[in-house]
């Protein structure tokens, strides 16, 4: 009976084996004939390492972002940059590391820009000399004087503040709107007006002196331009002219070189504020003009436009040119 059951077992077991031999047989050959290919699949390319591997499977990174890099980086950068500066002194190398900073435009090639040129105001400040009595306003000195310096190339404004008729005290009292325009240079010719009425020379002083002090209190330069009734005289000469030439009494030749006194008074008080305030300084504004019948209008005493643009180009020009640097 033992003996029946045994073969029996023995028959199940062989059975099961059989079985699961036919089911998976096919399973193992495919294993062991994959594992064949890819050991010749590997030989082929350790000899050509050219050739790509076909049971690599090629595989795109994904796309991952990740926004605190940049930060990371940067902090990173500075460190990097502290530790530099620590390990290496400001003395080696002759490198003073202490002034490297990062700066992105360090790598950028930035295009050399010419200097514009440098803009002036000037304010032309006087009586009808300067506001160009009888004239259209171009053809006074000022327009004509901001034309044919913005024609050399400058860049220049001129600004005219003449008033016909004004002393001394006017322009005084009204110095401060030349102020509020913040002009770099004013042209100040003023006088002829006092000197027609009489005023004393000490007053006339006076008045041109504190208007030359508002301006410098406010950072502006001065160019002084002088004044005078008459061209010079010698009074002593004149005097005998007077006298043995005309038979006009002594008393009354002496009379009148007092009032001639007066014109060299007048005539000093230019140079004296120029000296005293270290002004630039045209000697006699209307040099070259007053008297010539060419350059006057009728009256004899206000220039015409040619009359003008010699004041411009004789006495103002050589005086102003050098201060617009």
């Amino acid at each position: 009976m033992k003996a029946m059951i045994a073969i029996l077992v023995l028959a199940i077991v062989l059975a099961s084996g059989y079985f699961i031999y036919d089911n998976y047989k096919d399973v193992a050959e495919n294993v062991f004939s994959n594992m064949s290919m890819k050991g010749q699949d590997q030989e082929e390319v350790m000899n050509n390492p050219g050739a790509e591997d076909p049971a690599l499977e090629v595989v795109e990174d994904p796309v991952v972002e990740v926004p605190e890099i940049s930060k990371t980086v940067d902090n990173s950068s500075e460190e990097v940059a502290d530790d530099v500066k620590d390990i290496v002194s400001d003395d080696d190398n002759g490198i003073n590391l202490s002034t490297i900073e990062p700066n992105v435009t360090d790598a950028i090639q930035i295009e050399e820009i010419e200097d514009p040129i440098k803009h002036y105001k000037i304010v032309a400040l006087g009586d009808s000399l300067t506001e160009g009595f009888g004239l259209n306003k171009s053809d006074a000195y000022p327009a004509q004087l901001e034309l044919r310096l913005n024609n050399a190339g400058y860049n220049v404004t001129v600004i005219n503040q003449g008033i016909s008729g004004e002393r001394s005290d006017q322009i005084l009292a009204r110095v401060q709107n030349t102020i509020d325009e913040k002009p770099d240079i004013v042209i100040l010719t003023i006088g002829a007006n006092d000197a027609f009425a009489s005023l004393p020379t000490s007053q006339i002083k006076d008045n041109i002196a504190m208007t030359v002090e508002e301006l410098q209190d406010n950072g502006i330069m001065v160019i002084l331009g002088g004044m005078q009734v008459l061209g010079d005289v010698d009074l002593s000469a004149l005097a005998d002219y007077l006298v043995n030439d005309l038979g006009i009494s002594e008393q009354y030749a002496n009379m009148l070189v007092s009032t001639m006194n007066y014109v060299d008074d007048f005539k000093s008080i230019y140079p004296e504020i120029a000296e005293e305030y270290d002004l630039q300084f045209i000697t006699f504004f209307l040099q070259g003009v007053a008297g010539n019948s060419q350059l006057n209008q009728d009256d004899g005493i206000h220039p015409t436009k040619e009359g003008y643009s010699y004041i411009i180009e004789n006495n103002i020009l050589p005086v102003l040119e050098p201060m617009l640097v």
